[in-house]
């Protein structure tokens, strides 16, 4: 019996340190950027003992949806973490590439969506941005209610996708 209950323990504990695998689908409004951001990402977080590092292993997908009609939506793909990385933006039937390193990713957004008819407002962009790494990062990362200046409409971690941005025509929008 005490065999058997020493065995059960080492099992648990070596499954709690072992990495778990993540999917997390988080929807947030910037009211004044007037957006609604949809972000996706799947990857391999580590195990409740275990230290934090950004873990999406494949492109984290944010969708920026209008929350009138003054812009379209607009699709951009963030590779997972590198020094210095491109994303790729599907605006419609075209894709480019823009920075995404530290340095260049404010400004690279700003004009992505500006292009789409947005007027992103700086500190909602870089709230934004801190979600969509916080999705990228897992759900120990992502940022609930009480974390972000943006409006958390909805925080799924058990969400199938990937999503597109035919999923802004199912998002209710503000009244116009």
């Amino acid at each position: 019996m005490l065999r058997a209950l020493t065995l059960l323990m080492l099992c648990l504990m070596i499954g709690c340190k072992r990495d778990r695998p993540f999917t997390t689908l988080a929807v947030y409004d910037a009211p004044k950027s007037d957006l609604r951001l949809m972000v996706w990402a799947t990857g391999i977080g580590p195990g409740r003992s275990g230290g934090y590092k950004p873990m999406a292993t494949i492109p984290t997908t944010a969708i920026f949806c209008p929350l009138s009609n003054i812009a379209h939506a607009v699709r951009i793909d963030v590779p997972p973490w590198a020094p210095a990385r491109k994303a790729v933006v599907t605006d419609g039937a075209t894709s480019t590439s823009v920075a995404w390193d530290l340095g260049a990713r404010v400004e690279s957004l700003t004009g992505v969506l500006r292009a789409a008819g947005y007027l992103p407002e700086r500190a909602e962009l870089l709230e934004v941005l801190a979600a969509i790494d916080g999705v990228a990062w897992g759900q120990n990362a992502t940022l609930l209610a009480d974390q972000t200046e943006l409006v958390v409409v909805n925080v799924d971690f058990s969400a199938h996708g990937p999503i597109d941005v035919a999923s802004c025509a199912a998002i209710s929008t503000h009244s116009k």
